[in-house]
């Protein structure tokens, strides 16, 4: 669907609520383009321009001016199954004589990754209006029970996922407000928007408010609403396509638009808000759990303590867990590995203490254990949407990114008792590539936590997130407001999310250490993240990316593309 044919909804006027007398500095730091960049951005501005989603504006009408930067979007790999990741740890323990953990059908043929398509060369327009969010008054939008959401549509023949279009640009900006949503043209001069752009703090929840209010009666017994995300189940053919018609009879009334890519139709499994819906129930999306999955089995005391601590970081909420791990323990504790000379020396004596001939059968077993109940319930759980944070961990090093999301959860003892600890929802992590090896600490540890928010971002865009990093110098980076226009790019690509506090988690205290560092040894593979890189696209998150403009660059861009940059400027 083109831009210009997503129409402005009535009554859906987006209001910043702005304190009185606000004054923004409105100073341009807009980074140059030139090139091929140029004559695209150029384009879109003419197509904005054509659709009536910006208009030009004189210079002293401006009061904030955001800056804009196209980013080349990062290279992304299609995973293994959920089933197919629980017959990799079967297929673990069947390699050392153990029974399985899973009740699967055994594997008939050799698991493959998905050849992925040769990549075009993409772009996004990111747009940063950091210093107006911050004082912008967003009014809550409650999602509701999420997981009731996700178990109405659980357990049906059919499952049909539905997603606005542009749907942002359905909604028109008030008139009062137009001149603190501004960004500067080189060449062509100043442009305000007329509809709701991305990277604006309170747009989520007034899409939400919008399309709540659209569907209305239908919410909750005709479909499940999660944002910008739907989904409509059933089990009788005809009762579906009536379902189905009444839906899209009121989407087109109302005015909305939905995509194409992203709507599947009679589904047997589809992912909703991070989950994967079958007929069978909910699963666990299989990204969550693939960094458990392919970690491989410790050859030295350095790489068997980090997937200790790994462990001990959820010992509270993993039931007999100090029986289960103690082989593993037992044998760190026992090694012989020297403590003086400092730290550093300490480290290399780990990583250099083999376990060839000290790693039986029973430390196996308990390796394969800890392993299939990280990932399982009760300990990985699912999001709740209630309004409590999401926790974000990262790490990053040399050879590896790694992130787990948590949250809070209450737990009912056997005596009664209930208690609030942290489970995980999920693990991310990829080795580096070959650029992404030559990063300094500060911008490995920078990566890492980009890595992590994009991967994350279906889950906790629009909520409240705390962040734990290894690293103190990312996190006072994060929290300064005196930056160069690159680092204060690359911040407000992260901070376009709900951040509400950051905190130093150093060494081994952090969870996310030890799944960074499972790449320190063995060869490159094709499914380890390697061949693909985070650093071009620090803007790849939900709120500062037009994903409508995601598209390759035109072989020749038309002459009157760039003639006469200013034409659009004098025509008012």
């Amino acid at each position: 669907m083109a831009v210009s044919e997503v129409s402005p909804i009535q009554n859906a006027t987006h209001h910043l609520n702005l304190p009185p007398d606000t004054k923004l500095p409105w100073k341009v730091h807009q980074q140059p383009l030139f090139g091929d960049k140029q004559n695209y951005f150029f384009s879109h501005i003419d197509i904005m321009l054509k659709a009536g989603i910006i208009t030009p504006i004189a210079h002293e009408d401006v009061k904030f001016c955001g800056n804009t930067v196209l980013a080349q979007k990062a290279h992304t790999t299609k995973g293994l199954s959920h089933d197919e990741l629980k017959l990799l740890i079967n297929d673990e323990c069947t390699k050392h004589g153990f029974p399985h953990k899973f009740d699967l059908p055994e594997r008939t043929s050799t698991p493959a990754q998905a050849a992925s398509p040769p990549q075009q060369t993409k772009w996004r327009i990111c747009q940063s209006f950091k210093a107006l969010n911050d004082i912008t008054t967003v009014p809550p939008m409650p999602q509701g029970d999420i997981r009731a959401k996700q178990q109405a549509l659980a357990g049906h023949r059919w499952i049909t996922i539905f997603d606005f279009a542009s749907g942002f640009y359905a909604c028109l900006i008030a008139k009062e407000d137009q001149p603190y949503i501004c960004f500067y043209v080189a060449g062509r001069g100043y442009f305000k928007y007329l509809r709701m752009p991305f990277g604006l703090t309170g747009a989520p929840s007034h899409f939400a408010d919008m399309t709540a209010t659209a569907l209305g009666d239908l919410v909750g017994i005709l479909c499940q609403l999660f944002i910008d995300d739907g989904g409509v189940a059933g089990d009788v053919f005809a009762d579906k396509m009536k379902a189905l018609r009444t839906l899209l009879l009121r989407i087109r009334t109302t005015g909305l638009s939905l995509s194409a890519a992203k709507t599947q139709f009679f589904m047997t499994t589809a992912k909703f808000a991070g989950e994967t819906i079958r007929p069978n129930g909910i699963s666990t999306d299989p990204s969550k759990i693939s960094a458990i999955v392919n970690w491989k089995t410790p050859t030295t005391m350095k790489g068997l303590s980090r997937f200790v601590h790994l462990g001990n970081y959820y010992r509270s909420v993993c039931t007999d867990y100090g029986r289960i791990a103690r082989p593993l323990t037992d044998l760190v504790r026992d090694a012989s590995v020297p403590t003086g000379n400092g730290k550093f020396a300490h480290q290399k004596a780990l990583r250099d203490y083999s376990l060839e001939g000290q790693w039986t059968r029973d430390h196996q077993k308990a390796f394969l254990d800890i392993k299939a109940a990280l990932t399982s319930a009760p300990i990985l759980r699912s999001p709740i949407f209630d309004g409590r944070p999401f926790t974000i961990t990262t790490d990053g090093c040399k050879h590896g990114f790694a992130g787990i999301l948590s949250q809070h959860h209450k737990t009912k003892l056997p005596d009664g008792k209930t208690v609030t600890r942290r489970h995980p929802i999920a693990f991310a992590s990829k080795r580096t590539s070959c650029s992404e090896e030559k990063y300094k600490p500060f911008l490995s540890e920078f990566a890492a936590l980009k890595f992590s928010l994009d991967k994350f971002s279906d889950m906790v865009w629009g909520s409240p997130i705390e962040l734990e990093t290894d690293c103190q110098a990312l996190r006072d980076f994060l929290l300064n407001d005196s930056l160069n226009i690159h680092h204060a790019r690359w911040r407000d690509g992260i901070l376009a999310h709900d951040i509400r506090t950051v905190r130093h988690r150093p060494g081994t205290g952090n969870p996310a250490d030890g799944p960074s560092r499972m790449f320190d040894s063995g060869a490159r593979s094709d499914n380890d993240g390697g061949e693909w890189t985070v650093g071009e696209d620090w803007e790849a998150s939900s709120g500062l990316i037009h994903d409508l403009f995601l598209t390759s660059i035109p072989p020749k861009l038309s002459s009157s593309t760039t003639a006469s940059p200013r034409n659009h400027y004098f025509a008012r």
